[in-house]
């Protein structure tokens, strides 16, 4: 039988880190799964982890000879992804539990897209902490999201593909493609579940992008660019009136 599930990775120079990330998702207690794991010219042993770490018949390995970024590679994913539920998890992060992943399929029962949470898993100190997005306290993200740029974490959520057919979700000028992803759901899907439940550890560590584009003014800047593009494609009054009916249920 095919898996109901893609798992995309993309990630580059993370040997390090694949294993726990491979062996979080070797546990799952929900086993219909592939993992498609595109590596972006990494300069070390990443794809020899992969293939040592993870079984051969769950596992498309695709190698670029050069760098091509991360948004590039993640919408070749999405198009190469033949399930109906795709899930991404970058290589230097992790499924909280073993339970992850059926978490999110049983979320997205129903549902157009599931979005858990997730915390933060500090490299330097050794410690954990808190998710630090605020977009949680509202009934449905969304909207907030697109005001401000805070936005949840794509290891901790589940899509249904067929919601973008004809989508090209991930914006290339961005070094983090997640953000617009997240924005074309708020534009595309009928329905959205949230759940506080923790799904993910988003490992911090020195070379993490987020650490250059996701704090404080690049991060705004990045979600502003991300919104004018949508308003200029879309028109300002569609992309509000659709944000603004949009149905999102906490689970």
């Amino acid at each position: 039988m095919k898996p109901i599930v893609t798992i995309i990775c993309v990630s580059r120079n993370n040997a390090r880190f694949l294993k726990q990330f491979a062996e979080s998702i070797a546990k799952q207690t929900f086993q219909d799964w592939k993992v498609l794991f595109i590596d972006d010219s990494s300069e070390d042993e990443s794809v020899e982890v992969v293939r040592k770490a993870l079984p051969a018949d769950r596992l498309q390995i695709i190698e670029s000879e050069s760098r091509l970024g991360y948004p590039a590679l993640m919408e070749m994913a999405w198009n190469m992804a033949d399930t109906e539920l795709v899930c991404f998890l970058d290589g230097d992060d992790y499924w909280a539990s073993e339970h992850s992943l059926r978490y999110m399929v049983e979320g997205c029962e129903g549902h157009d897209a599931f979005f858990g949470s997730a915390i933060f898993y500090m490299q330097s100190a050794g410690c954990y902490l808190p998710c630090s997005s605020r977009c949680w306290g509202f009934s449905d993200p969304f909207p907030y999201m697109f005001r401000t740029g805070d936005s949840p974490f794509t290891l901790s959520a589940i899509f249904r593909k067929s919601v973008m057919p004809k989508c090209s979700p991930f914006v290339r000028r961005f070094s983090a493609a997640d953000y617009s992803l997240f924005l074309e759901f708020a534009l595309h899907a009928r329905n959205v579940a949230y759940s506080k439940q923790v799904i993910g550890v988003y490992r911090r560590h020195d070379t993490n992008i987020t650490l250059t584009t996701h704090t404080g003014a690049r991060f705004l800047h990045r979600a502003e660019e991300c919104r004018s593009g949508l308003i200029e494609t879309y028109g300002r009054d569609f992309i509000f009136n659709q944000i603004k009916h949009r149905q999102g249920d906490f689970l």
